[in-house]
């Protein structure tokens, strides 16, 4: 069984999916993530059954995240002082 991971990154208009190496797709919500990802790979290599593929679906927050780790550090600084 081939298994990929999926990177799902908020934009304005949805969710970009980056599956392994394959490229990027694109989502208006996570809960469709599954079956675009899959749809997308039956259209970039349409010889091979995906169906049973195990996906793992990683939503990263970008700015928000960094903005995260700034804070923590920011706190943890602040507490040394």
């Amino acid at each position: 069984m081939t298994h990929i991971t999926v990177t799902a990154t908020r934009w304005a208009h949805g969710w970009e999916l980056i599956v392994g190496d394959f490229g990027a797709t694109q989502v208006r919500t996570l809960a469709k993530a599954e079956q675009q990802v899959r749809d997308f790979l039956d259209s970039v290599d349409p010889d091979t059954d995906h169906s049973g593929w195990t996906l793992t679906i990683i939503r990263t927050l970008g700015g928000v995240h960094d903005d995260i780790q700034h804070a923590r550090a920011a706190s943890e600084a602040a507490q040394a002082a």
